[in-house]
């Protein structure tokens, strides 16, 4: 099931307001590095998922390397998921994610912004082999997110090829790519509201797992009248998302918060 055959509102294109509202800055793509031992998510993925080779994390579900066993209707719902998200451990992941947005992510945009408002809880995906991992190629915008979102995607497994993710550059340029390759203290950042992205059936043999969150700069954000297609809670702080300072100061940042560990190739 090749995605580029079932997109969403694909026909329409963005006026140049809805394009303009996010910094100019921000919207291009940007590939982020971080400290694996200092926001260490696969030590608890293996804990939530009894293993240590979360790549070969399909060996453990009898039928999940068939095709079609992840589709629109469940890709937040598979037996993944669901282990994901009742896990005793999944408390202690949230803390890390939490630790992460307030001391690494937020501050990436101290240089002009006092806050942010973050994805209270991030997405997790797993692309498992002959599947896709997400239902359809989309934007964000589709499915209601406020305009402004920056999307934020944080692999745990090596990502390339088609167990990749597929976007454009920029909206209605249709220039659709694979990411470059990726690998767990990697993060890749791109304007998933207004671009669309997708990925292609995993022929890879390795299964990718990875989160994605979404960041807004406070200084644009509007509370959306939606609600999430997946977890139905309102674009609001205290629903979908919550708000935190961007004044963390990290040794290996300087003063602007710019990271020196950024990577824009």
């Amino acid at each position: 099931h090749f995605l580029t055959s079932i997109n969403v509102n694909s026909s329409l294109k963005m006026s140049q307001e809805e394009v303009e509202i996010l910094p100019e800055e921000y919207r291009n793509e940007k590939y982020i590095k971080f400290d694996t031992e200092e926001y260490n998510f696969v030590e608890i993925m293996n804990k939530i998922f009894s293993t240590d080779d979360l790549s070969q994390i399909h060996n453990t579900v009898e039928g999940c390397t068939e095709n079609g066993y992840v589709t629109f209707k469940n890709d937040q719902a598979t037996a993944f998921h669901k282990t994901f998200y009742s896990s005793e451990y999944f408390e202690e992941f949230l803390i890390l994610y939490k630790k992460f947005v307030y001391e690494y992510i937020a501050p990436l945009f101290a240089h002009n912004e006092e806050k942010v408002i973050y994805q209270k809880r991030p997405t997790f995906r797993i692309h498992l082999p002959n599947n896709i991992s997400v239902g359809q190629k989309h934007r964000d915008y589709d499915y209601n997110h406020p305009a402004g979102e920056i999307n934020f995607w944080v692999p745990f497994t090596k990502a390339w090829e088609s167990n990749a993710l597929y976007t454009e550059t920029e909206p209605n340029k249709d220039d659709y790519h694979p990411i470059k390759p990726m690998e767990f203290g990697e993060i890749f950042r791109f304007w998933g509201n207004k671009c669309f992205h997708y990925n292609q059936p995993n022929e890879t043999g390795s299964s990718r797992l990875s989160i994605d969150f979404r960041i807004i700069p406070s200084s644009i954000f509007v509370e959306g009248e939606g609600s999430s297609v997946k977890s139905k809670l309102k674009f609001s702080i205290g629903g979908y998302y919550e708000e935190c300072e961007t004044n963390f100061v990290r040794e290996d940042n300087d003063s602007n918060g710019n990271n020196d560990n950024d990577d824009n190739n």
